[in-house]
């Protein structure tokens, strides 16, 4: 019930926008950040908890895929994934299970981002995950995954609900690359969180690409069956941007080399 009241004011709210649109000429990513704003206070007001679990793909394999990375794809299919929240944020992390292969089951985690657990403040609009460089535990503190993308009108069906898409290119400070990464939300739940970080659509990811092949997507979606779900803690620590993250591995490796 109380989901409901929430998608028929989150349709209001969209009606509400669209005229103002109509009347005062506003850009569309104006529109965009006005009813991300209108989302994310009506989910503070209204609050809700929930528990999405997900999987992961990987790429098709061919004849020349070498031994070790079929092993590696095989870890991925191991995996499970959990996202919980609540009126203050989300929590996501890699589920516990027993590896074939310890080795490739990190590089599995690592290809697939879930190597930390991230929680992602709804307030801030940042997320923040524990990372370990020598013997020193931080809190890295990123803004960039919940936030610059670009919309789309494609829409496509994901366990009954009609998803949009939405693309954003992220820079990796650690390679100098470029990813892009493409993600269908679902409008009718409207919270802005989703797998490894990633969120601050106008919807809960159900799908995202985070490397070629490599695709979360969802396998179970429970809301509302659990009030005052309390999030787990992140092991305390300085905070550091990615860039400096990137800066303080760098100058250890040099020190561990030395």
């Amino acid at each position: 019930m109380r989901l409901r009241w929430i998608i028929l004011l989150t349709i209001g709210y969209y009606f509400v926008v669209t005229s103002y649109f109509i009347f005062y000429n506003m850009t569309i990513n104006n529109i965009y950040k006005l009813i991300v704003l209108l989302l994310l206070f009506n989910f503070s007001v209204y609050g809700q908890t929930g528990e999405i679990t997900y999987k992961i793909t990987h790429p098709e394999e061919h004849d020349d895929t070498d031994d070790e990375m079929k092993q590696v794809n095989n870890e991925t299919t191991l995996m499970s994934f959990s996202l919980i929240f609540n009126e203050k944020g989300s929590f996501f992390e890699k589920k516990r299970n027993v590896p074939q292969n310890k080795y490739l089951a990190t590089m599995a985690a690592i290809i697939t981002l879930s190597k930390s657990s991230y929680f992602q403040n709804l307030e801030s609009k940042n997320i923040y995950y524990n990372y370990k460089i020598g013997n020193k535990e931080y809190i890295v503190v990123d803004s960039t995954k919940m936030n610059s993308w670009t919309l789309s009108n494609e829409t496509k069906n994901i366990e009954g609900f009609t998803c949009y898409k939405a693309s954003k290119n992220e820079f990796n400070e650690r390679n100098q690359t470029n990813y892009l990464r493409e993600a269908w939300y679902a409008p009718d739940i409207p919270v802005p969180y989703g797998p490894a970080g990633y969120g601050g659509l106008p919807g809960l990811i159900l799908e995202i690409e985070i490397r070629k092949g490599f695709v979360y997507y969802v396998s179970k979606i429970s809301l509302n069956e659990q009030e005052n779900l309390e999030l787990p803690k992140l092991k305390d620590g300085p905070e550091i941007s990615p860039r400096e993250k990137v800066i303080l591995m760098r100058k250890n490796r040099t020190e561990t080399d030395d």
